[in-house]
C-alpha cells in the first residue's frame, strides 16, 4: 500500500513527464501542431493588443478634443460678460479697472 507522500510524488512525476512529452506520448507531429497553433494564437493576440492600443489612443485623442471644445465654449461664453463689464466700468468712469480674458495652459 502507498502512503500519501508517495502518491503525491508519483502524481507530480506524471505531470512533469506529461508536460515534457507534450502530453501526446511523445508524438512529434502533434507537438508541432500544438506549437503552430500556439504561434497563431500568440500572433492573433499581439494583433489584438496593437488594435486595442490604437483604439485607446484614438479614444484619448477624442477625449482631448472634447475637453478643448469645452474650454473654447467657456471662453466664448465669457467674452460677452467681459464686454458688458467693460461697458459698465466705462459708464461709471472707473478708468483704473480693466477686464481681460486670458487663457493659460499649464
Amino acid at each position: 500500500m502507498m502512503n500519501d507522500d508517495d502518491a503525491v510524488c508519483e502524481f507530480q512525476d506524471g505531470l512533469v513527464n506529461h508536460r515534457n512529452t507534450g502530453g501526446g506520448g511523445g508524438d512529434a507531429n502533434a507537438l508541432n501542431e500544438l506549437n503552430e497553433e500556439r504561434a497563431r494564437i500568440m500572433a492573433e493576440r499581439e494583433k489584438w493588443e496593437n488594435g486595442k492600443a490604437d483604439l485607446e489612443s484614438q479614444r484619448n485623442e477624442a477625449e482631448y478634443q472634447r475637453a478643448m471644445t469645452s474650454v473654447d465654449n467657456n471662453i466664448l461664453d465669457l467674452l460677452p460678460k467681459v464686454k458688458e463689464a467693460k461697458e459698465l466700468v466705462d459708464l461709471l468712469n472707473r478708468v483704473t479697472m480693466s477686464f481681460e480674458v486670458v487663457l493659460e495652459k499649464g
